[in-house]
Protein backbone atom coordinates (compact mmCIF):
# COMPACT_ATOMS: atom_id res chain seq x y z
CA UNK A 1 0.00 0.00 0.00
CA UNK A 2 1.54 3.37 -0.98
CA UNK A 3 2.45 5.76 1.80
CA UNK A 4 0.37 8.93 2.21
CA UNK A 5 1.91 11.73 0.18
CA UNK A 6 2.89 13.80 3.22
CA UNK A 7 5.06 11.00 4.60
CA UNK A 8 7.13 10.58 1.43
CA UNK A 9 10.37 12.52 1.67
CA UNK A 10 12.21 13.79 -1.38
CA UNK A 11 15.97 13.40 -0.86
CA UNK A 12 18.30 14.80 -3.50
CA UNK A 13 22.08 14.70 -3.75
CA UNK A 14 23.44 17.88 -5.35
CA UNK A 15 26.90 17.97 -6.99
CA UNK A 16 28.75 21.06 -8.22
CA UNK A 17 32.39 20.71 -9.28
CA UNK A 18 32.21 23.34 -12.02
CA UNK A 19 34.81 25.56 -10.30
CA UNK A 20 37.68 25.13 -7.85
CA UNK A 21 35.03 25.12 -5.12
CA UNK A 22 33.37 21.70 -4.92
CA UNK A 23 29.91 21.77 -3.32
CA UNK A 24 28.08 18.60 -2.30
CA UNK A 25 24.64 18.90 -0.69
CA UNK A 26 22.17 16.41 0.73
CA UNK A 27 18.71 17.97 0.46
CA UNK A 28 15.44 16.96 2.08
CA UNK A 29 12.19 18.38 0.69
CA UNK A 30 13.90 21.49 -0.66
CA UNK A 31 16.09 22.24 2.35
CA UNK A 32 19.78 21.58 2.98
CA UNK A 33 20.20 18.65 5.37
CA UNK A 34 24.00 18.42 5.20
CA UNK A 35 26.81 19.79 3.08
CA UNK A 36 30.49 19.36 2.29
CA UNK A 37 32.58 22.05 0.61
CA UNK A 38 36.15 21.86 -0.66
CA UNK A 39 38.27 24.49 -2.43
CA UNK A 40 40.86 22.01 -3.67
CA UNK A 41 40.05 22.29 -7.35
CA UNK A 42 42.84 20.00 -8.46
CA UNK A 43 41.61 17.23 -6.17
CA UNK A 44 37.95 16.99 -7.12
CA UNK A 45 38.40 13.46 -8.43
CA UNK A 46 40.02 12.32 -5.20
CA UNK A 47 37.62 14.14 -2.87
CA UNK A 48 34.18 13.86 -4.41
CA UNK A 49 33.31 10.33 -3.30
CA UNK A 50 34.46 11.05 0.25
CA UNK A 51 32.38 14.23 0.28
CA UNK A 52 29.30 12.37 -0.95
CA UNK A 53 29.73 9.75 1.77
CA UNK A 54 30.20 12.51 4.34
CA UNK A 55 26.95 14.34 3.56
CA UNK A 56 24.99 11.09 3.65
CA UNK A 57 26.54 10.09 6.97
CA UNK A 58 25.96 13.54 8.46
CA UNK A 59 22.29 13.39 7.44
CA UNK A 60 21.90 9.82 8.70
CA UNK A 61 20.96 8.52 5.26
CA UNK A 62 22.26 6.01 2.74
CA UNK A 63 22.29 5.93 -1.06
CA UNK A 64 19.07 3.87 -0.93
CA UNK A 65 17.29 6.91 0.55
CA UNK A 66 18.03 9.10 -2.48
CA UNK A 67 15.19 10.22 -4.74
CA UNK A 68 17.40 11.84 -7.40
CA UNK A 69 20.82 13.28 -8.14
CA UNK A 70 21.34 16.81 -9.43
CA UNK A 71 24.50 18.24 -10.96
CA UNK A 72 25.71 21.62 -12.16
CA UNK A 73 26.78 20.55 -15.64
CA UNK A 74 28.38 23.80 -16.76
CA UNK A 75 29.72 26.07 -17.85
CA UNK A 76 32.99 25.88 -15.97
CA UNK A 77 36.17 23.88 -15.57
CA UNK A 78 36.43 21.22 -18.29
CA UNK A 79 37.86 18.62 -15.92
CA UNK A 80 35.58 19.60 -13.05
CA UNK A 81 32.46 19.25 -15.19
CA UNK A 82 33.50 15.80 -16.36
CA UNK A 83 34.15 14.64 -12.79
CA UNK A 84 30.86 15.97 -11.44
CA UNK A 85 28.67 14.59 -14.22
CA UNK A 86 30.44 11.23 -14.27
CA UNK A 87 29.83 10.84 -10.54
CA UNK A 88 26.19 11.89 -10.87
CA UNK A 89 25.52 9.55 -13.80
CA UNK A 90 27.28 6.67 -12.05
CA UNK A 91 25.01 7.01 -9.03
CA UNK A 92 21.91 7.33 -11.20
CA UNK A 93 22.76 4.22 -13.19
CA UNK A 94 23.65 2.18 -10.11
CA UNK A 95 20.61 3.24 -8.07
CA UNK A 96 18.12 3.70 -10.93
CA UNK A 97 17.58 7.37 -10.08
CA UNK A 98 16.57 10.34 -12.24
CA UNK A 99 19.19 12.96 -13.09
CA UNK A 100 18.61 16.70 -12.79
CA UNK A 101 21.04 18.89 -14.73
CA UNK A 102 21.56 22.61 -14.12
CA UNK A 103 23.25 25.36 -16.07
CA UNK A 104 25.14 27.71 -13.71
CA UNK A 105 24.07 30.74 -15.75
CA UNK A 106 20.43 29.83 -15.24
CA UNK A 107 20.89 29.33 -11.50
CA UNK A 108 22.53 32.76 -11.21
CA UNK A 109 19.71 34.51 -13.06
CA UNK A 110 16.93 32.77 -11.15
CA UNK A 111 18.56 33.50 -7.80
CA UNK A 112 18.96 37.17 -8.80
CA UNK A 113 15.33 37.33 -9.90
CA UNK A 114 14.23 35.90 -6.56
CA UNK A 115 16.39 38.28 -4.51
CA UNK A 116 15.19 41.32 -6.45
CA UNK A 117 11.57 40.07 -6.68
CA UNK A 118 11.69 40.44 -10.45
CA UNK A 119 12.13 44.21 -10.35
CA UNK A 120 14.24 44.28 -13.53
CA UNK A 121 13.01 43.58 -17.04
CA UNK A 122 15.94 41.22 -17.72
CA UNK A 123 18.77 39.41 -15.95
CA UNK A 124 22.08 38.86 -17.73
CA UNK A 125 24.29 36.14 -16.25
CA UNK A 126 28.00 36.44 -17.00
CA UNK A 127 30.84 34.09 -16.03
CA UNK A 128 34.46 34.61 -17.09
CA UNK A 129 35.60 31.84 -19.45
CA UNK A 130 39.16 33.05 -19.93
CA UNK A 131 40.86 36.33 -20.83
CA UNK A 132 38.39 38.54 -22.73
CA UNK A 133 35.93 35.66 -23.17
CA UNK A 134 32.70 35.02 -21.27
CA UNK A 135 29.84 32.62 -20.76
CA UNK A 136 26.60 34.57 -21.07
CA UNK A 137 22.85 34.02 -20.94
CA UNK A 138 19.85 36.39 -20.78
CA UNK A 139 16.55 35.86 -18.94
CA UNK A 140 13.38 37.93 -18.60
CA UNK A 141 11.73 38.79 -15.29
CA UNK A 142 9.48 35.75 -15.55
CA UNK A 143 12.58 33.55 -15.41
CA UNK A 144 12.43 32.46 -19.04
CA UNK A 145 15.62 32.25 -21.08
CA UNK A 146 15.50 34.70 -24.01
CA UNK A 147 19.12 34.28 -25.11
CA UNK A 148 20.48 30.74 -24.63
CA UNK A 149 23.80 30.19 -22.82
CA UNK A 150 26.68 30.94 -25.15
CA UNK A 151 30.38 31.76 -25.28
CA UNK A 152 31.16 35.35 -26.31
CA UNK A 153 34.22 37.49 -26.86
CA UNK A 154 34.49 40.68 -24.82
CA UNK A 155 33.56 42.69 -27.90
CA UNK A 156 30.42 40.63 -28.46
CA UNK A 157 29.48 40.92 -24.78
CA UNK A 158 29.77 44.71 -24.88
CA UNK A 159 27.65 44.79 -28.03
CA UNK A 160 24.99 42.72 -26.25
CA UNK A 161 25.03 44.87 -23.13
CA UNK A 162 24.71 48.06 -25.20
CA UNK A 163 21.30 46.86 -26.41
CA UNK A 164 19.95 46.20 -22.92
CA UNK A 165 18.06 48.58 -20.65
CA UNK A 166 16.71 47.91 -17.16
CA UNK A 167 18.86 44.79 -17.12
CA UNK A 168 20.63 43.52 -14.02
CA UNK A 169 24.01 41.97 -14.82
CA UNK A 170 25.10 39.26 -12.37
CA UNK A 171 28.22 37.15 -12.17
CA UNK A 172 31.90 38.02 -12.24
CA UNK A 173 33.61 40.57 -14.46
CA UNK A 174 37.13 42.08 -14.49
CA UNK A 175 37.60 45.71 -13.46
CA UNK A 176 38.52 46.67 -17.03
CA UNK A 177 35.09 45.79 -18.38
CA UNK A 178 33.31 47.08 -15.27
CA UNK A 179 34.65 50.55 -15.98
CA UNK A 180 33.07 50.39 -19.42
CA UNK A 181 29.77 49.19 -17.92
CA UNK A 182 29.69 51.89 -15.25
CA UNK A 183 26.32 53.13 -16.52
CA UNK A 184 24.80 49.66 -16.32
CA UNK A 185 23.34 47.84 -13.35
CA UNK A 186 25.76 45.24 -12.04
CA UNK A 187 25.59 42.99 -8.97
CA UNK A 188 28.56 40.77 -8.17
CA UNK A 189 27.44 39.81 -4.67
CA UNK A 190 24.67 37.53 -5.93
CA UNK A 191 25.86 33.93 -5.91
CA UNK A 192 24.06 30.63 -6.16
CA UNK A 193 23.34 29.97 -2.49
CA UNK A 194 23.01 26.44 -1.16
CA UNK A 195 19.49 27.18 0.08
CA UNK A 196 18.45 28.22 -3.42
CA UNK A 197 20.04 25.11 -4.92
CA UNK A 198 18.05 22.89 -2.57
CA UNK A 199 14.78 24.70 -3.23
CA UNK A 200 15.24 24.70 -7.00
CA UNK A 201 16.20 21.01 -7.04
CA UNK A 202 12.96 20.24 -5.22
CA UNK A 203 10.95 22.25 -7.77
CA UNK A 204 12.67 20.47 -10.68
CA UNK A 205 12.05 17.09 -9.10
CA UNK A 206 8.39 17.89 -8.42
CA UNK A 207 7.97 18.97 -12.06
CA UNK A 208 9.86 15.88 -13.26
CA UNK A 209 12.41 18.00 -15.12
CA UNK A 210 14.83 15.15 -15.64
CA UNK A 211 17.71 14.82 -18.08
CA UNK A 212 18.16 11.99 -20.56
CA UNK A 213 20.67 9.98 -18.56
CA UNK A 214 22.14 8.17 -21.55
CA UNK A 215 22.79 11.32 -23.62
CA UNK A 216 23.65 13.71 -20.78
CA UNK A 217 26.84 15.69 -21.45
CA UNK A 218 28.46 18.70 -19.75
CA UNK A 219 27.53 22.20 -20.92
CA UNK A 220 31.04 23.12 -22.03
CA UNK A 221 29.96 26.04 -24.27
CA UNK A 222 33.58 27.03 -24.82
CA UNK A 223 35.05 26.65 -28.29
CA UNK A 224 38.64 25.66 -28.91
CA UNK A 225 39.78 29.23 -29.61
CA UNK A 226 37.74 32.28 -30.60
CA UNK A 227 40.16 35.20 -30.33
CA UNK A 228 40.38 37.16 -33.56
CA UNK A 229 43.57 36.47 -35.49
CA UNK A 230 46.01 39.35 -35.80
Amino acid sequence: MPLPLHTIMTTILHIDTSTDLAIILLEKDGKVASQAISNEGRNHAANINLMIEQVCTDAGLTFKDLSAVSVVAGPGSYTGLRIGLASAKGLCYALDLPLIMHNKLTLLALEAREKTTGNYSHYLSVIIARDKEYFVSLYNNMGYCVKPPQHLTEEALLDLVSTQSDTLIIGNLPSTILSILSYKLFEETIIVSNNFRACYDFVCFSNKEFADLYHAEPFYLKGVFIHKSL
